[in-house]
């Protein structure tokens, strides 16, 4: 797993490989975060290394939050993966099976009729 952020006013979801079965770092951490000024809840899942954090967003920054993750050494945002990038890769991967899947139904009938068959699938 690697270093993964989601955010949207008031939630943010960070996953870090540096709090994933660790559950003492875990358990300060979620303190640590719990006493910052505007943040109303956070949840952490030590075996996941995953973070949910509900926030005010009139009273703090998301990047004011993540940057708690940074200086703590739990996060490092050059090696961080987006919620969009992970759709991008999912999408890529899943055309790329389907176009796979679509190749490889045509060549299986082409194969159990004549040419002439193969022509009419490809045209």
């Amino acid at each position: 797993m690697g270093y993964y952020y989601h955010d949207v006013p008031g939630r943010m979801r960070v996953k870090s490989p540096i709090l994933k079965q660790n559950p003492a770092l875990a358990q300060a951490f979620q303190e640590e975060l719990s006493q910052l000024w505007g943040v109303t809840e956070v949840t952490v899942n030590h075996i996941t290394g995953s973070v949910i954090v509900w926030y005010d967003p009139d009273t703090i920054q998301a990047d004011v939050i993540l940057g708690r993750f940074e200086q703590r050494g739990c996060f490092d945002t050059s090696k961080a993966v987006t919620n969009d990038q992970r759709i991008h890769a999912a999408a890529t991967r899943t055309g790329g099976i389907l176009w796979s899947a679509v190749a490889g139904a045509l060549v299986e009938q082409a194969f159990q009729g004549s040419a002439l068959a193969f022509l009419a699938i490809l045209i």
